[in-house]
């Protein structure tokens, strides 16, 4: 009887001493199957967007002039706006007058889409972006549309490592981290923004700085990330956070 016992015992013990062997054991995911799984992941997916307003109201020093503000002055208030001005993307409206209180000038400045511009281009927000300026002399924005300027493209996955490599930071049994590197591809409007377009060395150094300063976006560059994946209960590979220096999509 007490060896049948002993027999059921093991038998019943068995699968569970095997299951750290097997999660020991488990395969790290391929470079492909990193590569399929950020393609499929919201964080990496994410196209890389700026904002528009639809109206600005700014005060300017007196030293800026009495005129409507031309692309150059624009870029120092609204980089975004001054670039798409410049090559015909939106229509600008300019009221100004002199600020007797504060001196300089007081701008409302109107802002659309132009009618040669497709409407699909420009999806409609209610974000205000981020007041630029002291206090007393802040720019105030109105909500108005988000534009994508491009998506990212993966050039290469450089390391996987698990939590039984030396080199694993906090990582999660279960859990890998992939070192990517991507490039930004822009689209038809992103490449107006492109610092590594053609045409970027022939713009005034206003908005080349307009440029850099509205997107951020290089198409020359290689940018590096990591990815954390781990399975789901189907046991396909999936990322739960992809992170990197100057990732950001929105502007």
């Amino acid at each position: 009887m007490r060896p049948l016992r002993r027999l059921l015992a093991r038998t019943l013990l068995a699968p569970l001493l095997l299951l750290p062997l097997l999660s020991c054991s488990y395969p790290k995911p391929s470079a492909k199957t990193v590569a399929s799984a950020l393609v499929r992941a919201g964080a990496f997916a994410e196209p890389k967007t700026v904002l528009v307003a639809r109206r600005i109201e700014v005060h300017t020093d007196a030293s800026m002039g009495g005129g409507a503000l031309d692309d150059r002055q624009l870029s120092k208030i609204d980089p975004v706006v001054a670039i798409m001005h410049a090559n015909g993307l939106l229509v600008v409206q300019d009221v100004y007058g002199p600020d007797g209180g504060m001196g300089g000038y007081q701008h409302v400045i109107s802002i659309a889409p132009a009618s040669s511009t497709s409407p699909e281009l420009f999806v409609e927000t209610d974000e205000t972006g981020t007041p630029v300026g002291p206090a007393w002399t802040q720019t105030h924005k109105t909500p108005g549309w988000r534009v994508t300027l491009g998506r990212r493209e993966l050039v290469n996955v450089d390391q996987i490592i698990d939590s039984s490599s030396p080199v694993a930071e906090r990582l999660s049994p279960g859990y890998v981290l992939a070192s990517v590197g991507f490039k930004w591809i822009p689209n038809d409007i992103g490449k107006l923004f492109d610092q590594g377009a053609l045409d970027f060395d022939n713009m005034p150094r206003e908005l080349q700085m307009a440029s850099v300063n509205a997107a951020d976006l290089d198409s020359r560059a290689t940018y590096n990330g990591r990815a954390w994946l781990t399975r789901d209960k189907k046991g396909e590979w999936y990322v739960t956070l992809f992170d990197c220096r100057r990732c950001s999509t929105q502007s």
